[in-house]
């Protein structure tokens, strides 16, 4: 069977059934003709329509005529080419009875895909523009349609990147698409986007200054306010405190987390106020993850505000309120709402002397205008990402203020994070703030598991290299659980491996004090019971725990249950209950022996 191949993006190549062509074509309109018939290919072309596209100044028996002459010379050059094309007297077309391929086809069809494979292959097939160096009406056209095909596909494709945070590659694919109009403002908005979130506030400023010289260059003017304030938030430096380190170890997974939270930020910044709780075990990554979509959200032009809640501090009312605030520049407001947020903001009386003296909060209207001046600096500018790390310690009164920030009757574009240790007691006011926004249906839950065996791999590939990683993921994944603080820690602790097998990981100080932590916690009578699991060294039933501990069935199923809740055993298919991982297996065994030794 015949086959046609044709190549016309970037440049020419003809080819049937398997040999080159371009050696026996006459150049000039026989190839043109081909071309056509190319890009045409779903299509008979009437022999009228290619004469007027070709010769469109001629009259219609004038460049009848010279199509004649163009099909005569493709004869006489390449006497094959009837075995390929249906030359008729009305209308020409390929013989679709033969293998056909054309990189232009084949190029728009992948163009129409929205997953990362058809994307990248219409990527790789627009080698250029197409048919360089010929210059027709009807090229010039299709050209400027499949130049805008490209960029379509290259907007699509590091959206796609994007939302995989892929940073690396979408700026690849950005500079490409900034290759293709050297003066288009939203696609250096993009790459300062992208290169802030790929932590390279320097390349922000730089993208930022070609821009400058672009448009002062080709249109003398400067570049609008919207990229200007882009700028600004994009070089600001957060002013919460940096818990991941200077070298945070890459994110591995979570997407379909990552898309849970593009799916209700759409919905916050389209007006749907929302409290999304990210739970987990401590060390499972919820702050990460929230630190992450802080960048992202930044990087796309929001504002945000991070404040953590902590052990020690929960009688200070509005604690995190205060850190949010302070985060923020503050807006224009006037002397009564400053007056106001110096309650929480004692330095605003210096900024601004003069201020009216507030009075004690003793009403619930006086309440109320407090809390409507803290909602007008907080969403002064939107949309609004605040971030509340471990709420589960957090005080009844910033809770209390979240409810009424998060009240149904505004149209706010606010999105609140909050993180929760699910191996933590959360303190009285949690629960019933959860309770009233799960009834204004404002709360939304996502609860990180640990990271899969294949994850683990690839972040200890990430940390010590890929030989490595093969050799002893297996054990550190058998070791930690998936916890990725957990893997960080062990990782740390074993710089070298060496010879070392599965068993030989260390424990590491901080990775023991979680564990420790977690399991002091338990009430006496669970702790017992993970102490007997743990003497055991073997998954077990309750069956078999009842008949050591000589206690009821009922007691010995109530006591299980608050150690899953806790992450510190877990059941499996059989109905039996092991340690979540290794290391807490580890340090419950070596607790009982440490407090029979003190017996």
């Amino acid at each position: 069977m015949g086959s046609c191949h044709f190549q016309l993006l970037g440049g020419m190549s003809v080819s049937f059934d398997g040999e080159e062509a371009m050696t026996v074509i006459s150049a000039g309109k026989v190839r043109l003709l081909l071309s056509y018939l190319v890009v045409t290919f779903d299509m008979p072309q009437s022999r009228k329509k290619i004469a007027f596209d070709f010769w469109p100044d001629s009259t219609e028996k004038q460049a009848l005529s010279n199509l004649r002459k163009i099909l005569h010379s493709l004869r006489e050059s390449f006497p094959q080419i009837d075995r390929y094309l249906q030359i008729t007297p009305t209308y020409i077309r390929w013989n679709h009875g033969l293998a056909f391929y054309s990189d232009v086809h084949e190029f728009e069809q992948a163009a129409k895909g929205n997953t990362l494979v058809e994307l990248r292959k219409a990527e790789e097939l627009y080698r250029g523009e197409l048919l360089p160096g010929y210059y027709e009406e009807w090229l010039d056209a299709k050209r400027e349609q499949l130049a805008q095909t490209y960029s379509n596909v290259l907007d699509k494709l590091i959206a796609a990147l994007k939302s995989q945070r892929e940073y690396s590659s979408a700026i690849f694919f950005a500079n490409k698409l900034l290759a293709q109009n050297k003066v288009r403002e939203e696609t250096y908005r993009t790459l300062m986007k992208l290169h802030a979130l790929n932590k390279n506030v320097a390349e922000v400023v730089h993208i930022y200054r070609q821009l400058q010289t672009t448009l002062q260059k080709e249109l003398g003017i400067e570049p609008a306010e919207e990229t200007i304030r882009l700028l600004d938030r994009l070089t600001q430096n957060g002013s919460e405190p940096q818990t991941l380190g200077h070298n945070p170890p890459p994110l591995i997974g979570r997407g379909e987390e990552w898309e849970r939270l593009m799916s209700v930020w759409k919905q916050a910044t389209d007006g749907g106020k929302a409290l999304l709780i990210l739970k987990g075990e401590a060390g499972i990554g919820k702050t990460r993850l929230a630190l992450e979509w802080k960048d992202w959200v930044e990087s796309q032009g929001g504002w945000t505000a991070f404040a953590g809640c902590f052990p020690s501090m929960r009688s200070l009312s509005y604690s995190p309120v205060a850190a949010w605030l302070r985060s923020l520049p503050v807006p224009q407001l006037g002397p009564v709402v400053l007056a106001e947020l110096s309650r929480l903001l004692p330095e605003l009386s210096e900024r601004y002397p003069g201020l009216p003296q507030s009075n004690p909060i003793q009403e619930n209207w006086q309440l109320i205008r407090w809390y409507d001046a803290i909602e007008r600096m907080l969403l002064a500018r939107q949309p609004l990402l605040l971030i509340l790390d471990d709420i589960q310690w957090s005080d009844r009164e910033t809770l209390q203020l979240l409810s009424y920030l998060l009240r149904s009757d505004t149209k706010a574009k606010l999105f609140v994070i909050a993180t929760m240790r699910t191996d933590e007691h959360p303190d009285d006011a949690v629960g019933p703030f959860f309770t009233g926004l799960h009834l204004e249906r404002s709360l939304k839950e996502i609860e990180l598991a640990p990271l899969t065996e294949e994850e683990t791999k690839r972040l200890m590939a990430a940390s010590v290299g890929d030989v490595l990683a093969e050799r002893h993921s297996s054990g550190l994944y058998a070791k930690t659980g998936g916890n990725p603080l957990f893997i960080v820690e062990t990782l740390r602790e074993s710089p070298t491996f060496g010879d070392q097998s599965e068993s030989g990981f260390r424990l590491s100080p901080l990775v023991k004090t979680v564990v420790e932590n977690r399991l002091s916690r338990l009430p006496p009578d669970s702790r017992k019971l993970a102490s007997t699991i743990a003497a055991i060294g073997r998954p077990v039933s309750p069956l078999l725990l009842e008949r050591i501990l000589n206690m009821r069935e009922e007691a010995i199923l109530e006591w299980l249950d608050q150690l899953v809740q806790r992450k510190v055993v877990q059941e499996d298919e059989n109905g039996q209950y092991d340690f979540s991982h290794d290391f807490v297996k580890e340090t419950a065994y070596n607790l009982t022996n440490e407090s029979r030794r003190r017996q």
